[in-house]
């Protein structure tokens, strides 16, 4: 049989304990967190968007617009409602021509409103 000096016997303890209150311990997160984090998951793994979303304080139709690049991804919310809406297959073009436009609301209603599939977020 092998011996196991003291201070082995210690850090194999605390390891497993360590390990044991990881796998127990109650998330420092609240249950809303999780449950928007689920909302998100099902409305198409939306989680982590406010990272490139910007304010858009001179359209009176929009709160905030964002674009995600990778997925050609158009998200807009409006600001009645604050209701977020993403836009799939949204090409960079159209990013481009939209942002740069003077009139996001009136760009919105030429050239997206009804020409891209979407989904509402939240």
């Amino acid at each position: 049989m092998r011996k196991y000096s003291k201070a082995t016997i210690s850090i194999l303890f605390i390891a497993s304990v360590a390990a044991i209150l990881l796998l127990v311990a109650p998330s420092h997160r609240s249950d809303t967190e999780r449950c928007e984090d689920v909302a998100a998951a099902q409305a198409g793994s939306d989680v982590g968007i406010d990272a490139f979303m910007q304010d858009t304080p001179r359209s009176t139709c929009f709160k905030q617009v964002g674009y995600d690049v990778q997925s050609q991804t158009l998200y807009l919310v409006f600001r009645t409602t604050g209701a977020m809406y993403r836009y799939t297959g949204f090409p960079q073009e159209a990013w481009d021509s939209f942002i740069n436009d003077s009139s996001l609301g009136g760009h919105f209603n030429r050239q997206i409103k009804g020409k891209y599939s979407y989904v509402r977020v939240r």
